[in-house]
């Protein structure tokens, strides 16, 4: 079965995201992407022309745009999959567009269409994610593009607390245990089915020579990677930071990359946003520390993420 956000660590530190998401399935109003009031949006959303596919997604009557003044979700959570609980109780993808569309003289009315179009990717992947995740944590450049951009935003993350880019071993090191978090947290893949293509493709993100890889391989242990907080743990353990904790790294991680993409430590579809919301270029996240973290990494992930989307 898919991750989903209930099995993060974040997640279940705050228990009332899960009331939130309830609440504003029930209540909030709901958009008829069919109907004449939104053609003008349609019009420009074609027109921003990002990938052939989104057109069809944000018309598709498994997505669902909604809108509920004064009780909009917080940025983490514009776009998610959960059963349609007020409907049909089939899973659908749901969008918060209460920040970006309002209903005007009669018609429906966009401010920030790059926004609707990265909320439109977001909940593009997250559907995915849901029905075929294999798609997307299977394809190469996600593995590959996907982990040099974590690596290097989470090691950015470190630096800044305890800067590590002044002994290059040390962050090496960082790398290649972070690119192996993303392998075995984020994408889902076993240490026990797959150890070796786990390594040698943490071996190729970070750049890291074979001696110190084996170093690393021997101080960490395979549930050091269950969630952030064990992982972070182990960082603590292994390279004797002092007083790191979970709550320093997750603070940190926020006020570097946006208040966001705290689930992009723990969770694909939130990982994936935070880079395409960058590609896309709506400035939804700290999109210029982003664009200078992860480079070229993130546009050949994001370019990956809407071939998949129009494919699939």
């Amino acid at each position: 079965m898919p991750k989903t956000y209930s099995n993060t660590y974040i997640f279940n530190q705050y228990p009332d995201y899960e009331k939130k998401m309830f609440g504003f399935i029930m209540n909030a109003e709901r958009i008829d992407t069919s109907s004449n009031e939104f053609k003008d949006i349609l019009y420009d959303f074609k027109r921003r022309n990002v990938s052939n596919g989104l057109l069809k997604i944000i018309t598709s009557k498994n997505v669902v745009l909604c809108i509920n003044p004064g009780n909009s979700l917080p940025k983490a959570f514009k776009a998610f999959v959960a059963k349609d609980v007020k409907q049909d109780k089939k899973y659908k993808a749901f969008i918060d567009v209460t920040d970006c569309i309002s209903f005007k003289n009669g018609a429906y009315v966009c401010s920030r269409i790059d926004w609707l179009v990265s909320y439109t990717i977001n909940a593009m992947v997250n559907y995915i994610y849901a029905v075929a995740e294999n798609k997307l944590v299977g394809n190469a450049s996600v593995l590959k593009d996907g982990g040099e951009a974590f690596s290097r935003a989470f090691s950015y993350v470190i630096d800044r607390m305890y800067k590590i880019s002044t002994v290059q071993q040390l962050r090496h090191r960082i790398e290649y245990a972070s690119a192996i978090y993303y392998q075995v947290n984020l994408l889902g893949k076993s240490l026990d089915k797959n150890y070796d293509s786990i390594k040698a493709n943490a071996m190729r993100i970070a750049d890291i020579e074979n001696k110190d890889a084996q170093i690393v391989d021997l101080m960490f242990k395979d549930s050091d990677f269950t969630n952030i907080d064990t992982f972070v743990s182990a960082l603590t353990r292994v390279f004797n930071f002092k007083d790191l904790k979970t709550s320093n790294v997750i603070a940190v991680w926020m006020q570097a990359f946006g208040t966001g993409t705290v689930f992009a430590l723990e969770y694909f579809p939130a990982f994936s946003a935070m880079l395409t919301n960058t590609y896309v270029g709506g400035y939804l996240d700290q999109q210029l520390t982003i664009e200078k973290v992860t480079g070229t990494a993130m546009v050949s992930f994001s370019k990956t993420i809407l071939q998949i989307g129009a494919s699939v």
